[in-house]
């Protein structure tokens, strides 16, 4: 048997696998308040800091103009054994990847469409709907979608008497294609038939009534048509809550056209209901609550929701929100069939915030959640037995890595989206241990053992590991601070000459833990008070026990703190750029984000600075930073506008420099001022990219994706 997935990553061709190693931890609900902020900062992040937005098209232009100097020619990129998932195609212009579907008159036609489009803090922009004509071996972008119409989109369906493509975009309404997406027309939204263009999810039974859900945090509702045309559809009503709701999913019955169901997100975020129709939503009647309450998915419905129902019993379905339910009897009566901890001898592990669920038949079911595919071929059982299946289903989202800084260790950790911090000791691709939860962030290891490493959470939460992992760690938040001071993603940095001391960013200055393996939270004092949000943090080795610092703020210039580990914490640090050759933001209360600072091992006297607002030079170099008056150098060269998240100098050669990009990485082997030409890594997936790390004792490269898992090379000497 072999399936074809896409799942908000890249795209996998599945085989007889072995079962997966990729055991997730349990993580706490996140409320609404934490999902807002972790989007306010990616667009603090990326904002162009004249108007405040990410500006349309960019990154799909930008990924046109490399396209064009002959990049990205890859038909498709490598693969690993037979066994598990294998990866089809990592050159996408975006693997934002939300709904594959199939022509059921013409299996070997696929769609799928881009665009992550519920406003989660992580979200990636679309680039469309792309076609396959060989069942998912090759794929071209339709030029048709190439607009900002189609760049979130929720879900693809196709017609199953006419072929027509059926598209839930964001923003223009229900997009329909009678041609194979040549063209497009409209034929739900607002103008059409609707006064909402937020189309969350498009249903068509089997003998082609098309359901349409529209309202993504906005109100509007249920509309059915029973061919699909423009001016057919009709606002469902009868039984359905009035107000008081948003994004609303649905699910249609195979076996009986008749019958769906409804679950509408509440203003409160929870679920509002569940609800059958057994006359084509003429009238609806409320079923009974999972649970017997609104839990779920907690506070989370406009995220992670999804409604199944079996394609034999129409009674037979799923809801899911945190975690899996089960009915047989429509709804009357709800069993929990999963949970994400391991406390239950009951209940089956499954990672919570459940996204997709698919019947191959009443018995074989997949469900598709955070923390990756799970599988159960008895699904109708008392107690189905239900397991992971990631075996090289490398999509997990990292925010930020650490490496062991000794020769030759294959020790790793990341941080990453709602999956927590996880460790690796083997080399290759190899199973990660867990080590902790919630969202995974900045990351330290020990430069001289190993065993010693710390993880940190969203905001301020920071953990101490002294037995490699294999122990409870101990809890070192700094006691100073609250979340309010800190970003969503907040960076600590070690000291790689003198690992006991470990450095935090903040708004209210830089933060240092000294004799940082045996302290506790009393530890914790400031290093220096600095004006604004502390962005960045780089730790030189030559000369040691200096500290670098960048910042959010409209003053693009980076400071130096002299005597880190030791200087009395009232003092400020020294300015880098008195004569403002970096350029400042100028738009009415704008900031230019500092993402990262490169220092050269060899010479802390040149360091790359790099910032991730659109409209600005990103990418700047300097050779005589210590010198009181630095020279600053513009090196963005021939890069287009994409934001730079990461930068990092080759230790054995200046002129050469790696940077981590939201179209992947980068590198020149020629820093030259405006005439630097940056090249895409081969084989690199074309997806965001937030760090990049390199050992110098062997010249190991290793790199951070949100999407693409980490990957890991050696550099030229």
């Amino acid at each position: 048997m072999t399936i074809l997935l896409i799942l908000a990553g890249s795209s996998f061709l599945l085989t007889d696998m072995h079962h997966s190693g990729m055991t997730q931890e349990d993580t706490p609900e996140n409320e609404l308040a934490e999902a807002y902020d972790a989007f306010a900062f990616d667009l603090l992040k990326k904002q162009d800091p004249e108007t405040g937005r990410i500006p349309d098209g960019a990154l799909m232009s930008a990924y046109r103009t490399l396209k064009a100097r002959g990049y990205y020619r890859h038909e498709q990129g490598n693969t690993r054994s037979e066994d598990g998932w294998q990866q089809v195609n990592d050159y996408f212009p975006s693997l934002a990847i939300t709904k594959i579907t199939y022509d059921p008159n013409n299996t070997n036609v696929f769609y799928f469409c881009t665009g992550e489009g519920w406003f989660n803090a992580d979200a990636v922009r679309g680039a469309g709907i792309f076609k396959s004509t060989d069942g998912g071996e090759t794929w071209f972008q339709l030029p048709s979608t190439d607009s900002a119409i189609f760049q979130y989109c929720q879900d693809i369906d196709v017609h199953p008497i006419t072929g027509d493509i059926y598209v839930a975009t964001r923003s223009g309404g229900l997009q329909r294609s009678t041609n194979g997406g040549e063209s497009w027309q409209k034929v739900l939204g607002s103008g059409a038939g609707s006064g909402r263009n937020s189309i969350c999810d498009v249903e068509i039974t089997s003998d082609g009534g098309v359901f349409v859900g529209i309202g993504i945090f906005e109100t509007d509702g249920i509309y059915y048509s029973a061919n699909g045309d423009s001016a057919t559809f009709s606002k469902q009503t009868v039984g359905l809550p009035s107000t008081g709701y948003y994004r609303i999913e649905l699910a249609v019955s195979k076996s009986d056209p008749d019958i769906a169901y409804a679950i509408p997100c509440s203003t409160s975020f929870r679920i509002q209901g569940i609800y059958r129709t057994d006359d084509r939503g003429a009238t609806w009647q409320a079923t009974n609550l999972p649970g017997d309450d609104n839990e779920l998915a907690a506070r989370q419905a406009w995220y992670d929701l999804v409604i199944e129902v079996s394609p034999e019993d129409p009674n037979l379905i799923i809801a899911g929100g945190l975690n899996i339910w089960r009915s047989t009897d429509g709804g009357g009566t709800w069993d929990q069939l999963t949970r994400g901890s391991l406390d239950s001898s009951l209940l089956r592990y499954m990672h919570v915030d459940q996204h997709a669920a698919v019947f191959r038949n009443q018995e074989e079911v997949y469900f598709g959640n955070d923390g990756g595919i799970y599988k159960t071929l008895n699904f109708s059982a008392d107690n189905p037995t239900i397991y992971s299946r990631n075996d090289g289903y490398n999509v997990t989202q990292y925010y930020a890595h650490a490496m062991s800084g000794q020769a030759g260790s294959d020790v790793l950790i990341g941080g990453t989206q709602d999956n927590g911090s996880h460790l690796a000791y083997n080399p290759g691709l190899s199973s990660f241990k867990p080590v902790s939860g919630a969202d995974g962030a900045f990351c330290a290891i020990n430069s001289i053992n190993e065993d010693i490493f710390y993880t940190t959470t969203q905001y301020r939460r920071l953990f101490r590991f002294d037995n490699g992992g294999f122990e409870m760690p101990d809890t070192l938040t700094n006691p100073n601070v609250t979340d309010d001071n800190l970003l969503f993603i907040n960076p600590i940095e070690i000291d790689p000459v003198d690992p006991e001391n470990l450095y935090m960013a903040s708004n209210a200055g830089l933060w240092r833990l000294i004799n940082a393996s045996t302290a506790d939270t009393s530890g914790w004092e400031k290093a220096c008070t600095y004006g604004g949000t502390i962005s960045a943090i780089a730790v030189s080795t030559n000369p040691p026990n200096l500290v670098f610092i960048g910042r959010n703020v409209s003053n693009a210039e980076p400071a130096v703190l002299y005597d880190a580990s030791f200087v009395d914490g009232g003092s400020s640090p020294f300015g880098l750029d008195p004569s403002n050759m970096i350029p400042d933001a100028t738009g009415f209360g704008s900031t230019r984000y500092c993402s990262s600072i490169a220092v050269d091992v060899n010479d802390a006297n040149h360091l790359i600075v790099t910032y991730s607002n659109y409209n600005v030079n990103s990418i700047w170099e300097t050779t005589n930073a210590l010198s009181g008056s630095p020279t600053w150098t513009s090196v963005e060269g021939d890069f287009p506008d994409v934001p730079v998240n990461w930068a990092a100098i080759h230790p054995g050669n200046p002129n050469v420099a790696y940077i981590a990009t939201e179209l992947g990485v980068f590198y020149t082997d020629q820093l030259n001022g405006e005439a630097t030409v940056w090249i895409p890594c081969t084989y690199f997936p074309v997806v965001r990219t937030d760090m990049i790390r390199i050992r110098p004792e062997d010249g190991r490269i290793t790199v951070a994706t949100h999407g693409r898992g980490l990957w890991d090379g050696t550099i030229d000497p």
